[in-house]
């Protein structure tokens, strides 16, 4: 059986590098509840992004604003329910 949404995961953010403001958009094959979080090379929590359920093949696009933050290496990561974690790396550069 074809699955039109297979295969269409993506998770990306832009500009990257970045000086105040970036876009993360993320894209599910299937319908779940994520968590879309932003983590410092310390390991700490810097920012919760989105923690809700999230429509198949529909393209979910959240504001990461830094004008508090440092400069530099940011991790951003989006967990599923059923457990898939992905983790990018963006820059921060003032």
């Amino acid at each position: 059986m074809f699955d039109e949404f297979e295969d269409i995961f993506s998770l990306t953010a832009y500009p990257n590098p970045f000086s105040e403001n970036t876009t993360i958009q993320f894209r599910l094959s299937s319908e779940e509840r994520v968590r879309l979080v932003v983590y410092n090379t310390a390991g700490q929590l810097v920012a919760s992004l989105y923690e809700a359920a999230a429509e198949a093949g529909e393209l979910y696009s959240i504001e990461f604003k830094a004008h508090d933050n440092p400069h530099g290496m940011y991790f951003y990561r989006l967990i599923t329910e059923s457990g898939d974690m992905h983790t990018k790396k963006f820059v921060l550069t003032k």
